[in-house]
């Protein structure tokens, strides 16, 4: 303990004997921190997507009303009342067990109920949809995270639709989702289900198509279904009409390479640095030889101030994140917030995230300064010390081509985007007017 706590007084002496020295390694390594934690919590957010929902139908926007109050409503979608047999919500008012069993009921959430009712109960009260449809609200759940695969703001009944009995398996009209047995693999399902789906698909496909079901697989026909792992769809999709658009697994791989570039970057700079001021230190290295410091111990003591230096720039970073976070939101539709890192495995991810990079930083120095000869030192010689000339510059080099590429990279990005909103769309959009749902203007009127 002794020890430790004279490597770090020793530390913070050397630390506050250079202010400026400091600040400067402060606040490359903050920024660099910074850049990459917020790179972090996006990536994070893209990879934890989920999804929440067993089968439904989308539907397009759509007048709902309660009174005086009247908006248009996006998140709209029919289901049927297995979805809350199958996944959990949050019940806030209303009994689970008879979520949308009967027609003209709907489920809304906490905040389309605030949004319509006030800190009223939602509960029995009806809303008009579109003018000409009337449902009961039968519970209330807590929204959805944005993470969600799809969110939606109100659900109602499919029973609600007039769907014809007769059964159509080429209607692929709903998104429906399965619940396959624990430990039952895709591969699995998908083979127990095609004789299923060959039975009853193959005489719709001969009535539709006028062919023979042999005939077409012999030459390439087929029709089949495939289940798609519900944590593959936002990154991995590459279905047509998602019920949300997909996010894309590159762009997210493209990330975490700008955000470990970033963070090179910096612990490059911190590199560079150090050893450049390493002339400074070298007198402190001899004497210590001299005295009887091994080459591990001065080791540790570098390494000690890199890690020091690492835990100021994360509190520093920290801070800058917190400022940025509203840009951050604005430019990639997200609400992220510092409240990710509260959570006790999170707390240890960053601390060992701060270790990880005073350790990256500070090893080169320390591995320079602590091989430093102390005959040579103090007799002014430093050559056996400063020997690592060559590698600076190859860092150096790196550090560069790392910018260059990166600056290269958003210019053409920035340059992409410019050219897409300056584009001539064929037609002069100023003191132009979009008007939706017109035919609501029209009294006891139906949509087209």
């Amino acid at each position: 303990m002794s020890m430790l706590r004279h490597y770090m007084t020793t530390t913070l002496r050397n630390v506050l004997r250079q202010k400026y020295y400091a600040a400067i390694n402060v606040a490359g390594l903050a920024i660099g921190m910074s850049c990459s934690l917020i790179i972090f919590m996006i990536v994070r957010d893209e990879l934890s997507l989920h999804i929440r929902s067993r089968s439904g139908t989308p539907t397009s926007d759509c007048a709902v009303r309660y009174g005086d109050k009247a908006f248009n409503e996006f998140l709209l979608f029919f289901a049927d009342s297995a979805f809350f047999k199958v996944f959990t919500c949050e019940v806030l008012e209303g009994d689970v067990n008879t979520f949308l069993t009967q027609p003209n009921t709907i489920v809304i959430t906490d905040v389309i109920a605030r949004k319509y009712f006030g800190d009223a109960p939602a509960l029995g009260k009806t809303l008009e949809v579109d003018g000409t449809s009337h449902y009961m609200v039968c519970g209330v759940v807590k929204e959805f995270p944005r993470q969600s695969h799809w969110r939606f703001g109100l659900l109602t009944s499919l029973v609600s639709r007039s769907i014809p009995e007769k059964e159509n398996w080429l209607n692929n009209s709903s998104y429906t989702y399965a619940l396959l047995r624990k430990g039952a693999s895709r591969e699995q399902a998908e083979s127990t289900f095609a004789p299923i789906v060959e039975m009853n698909v193959r005489p719709a496909v001969e009535e539709e198509l006028g062919g023979d079901w042999k005939e077409m697989k012999g030459r390439g026909m087929y029709y089949r279904y495939r289940f798609q792992p519900l944590t593959d769809i936002h990154l991995h999709s590459r279905l047509d009409e998602e019920i949300f658009p997909s996010g894309n697994a590159a762009t997210v791989y493209a990330f975490i390479m700008i955000a470990v570039f970033i963070l090179l970057i910096a612990c490059i700079n911190f590199m560079n640095l150090i050893t450049a001021r390493s002339a400074h230190r070298a007198k402190e290295v001899g004497v210590r030889k001299v005295l009887g410091s091994h080459v591990p111990q001065l080791a540790s003591l570098f390494l000690g101030e890199a890690v020091l230096f690492a835990v100021i720039a994360m509190i520093v970073g920290l801070g800058i994140i917190e400022l940025l976070l509203p840009v951050v939101n604005d430019l990639s539709a997200k609400s992220l917030s510092l409240a990710m890192f509260v959570s006790p495995q999170m707390i240890v991810g960053v601390a060992l995230f701060t270790v990880f990079v005073g350790v990256l930083a500070g090893s080169y120095p320390a591995f320079v300064l602590s091989s430093f000869h102390p005959a040579k030192v103090l007799k002014g010689e430093l050559r056996r010390g400063m020997r690592s000339g060559r590698l600076r510059s190859t860092l150096v080099v790196i550090q560069f081509a790392i910018s260059i590429a990166l600056m290269v990279g958003t210019m053409t990005v920035y340059r992409q985007l410019q050219f897409i909103r300056a584009r001539d769309l064929g037609f002069d959009k100023e003191q132009m007017l979009v008007v939706d749902n017109t035919w609501l203007l029209r009294e006891n009127s139906r949509p087209m």
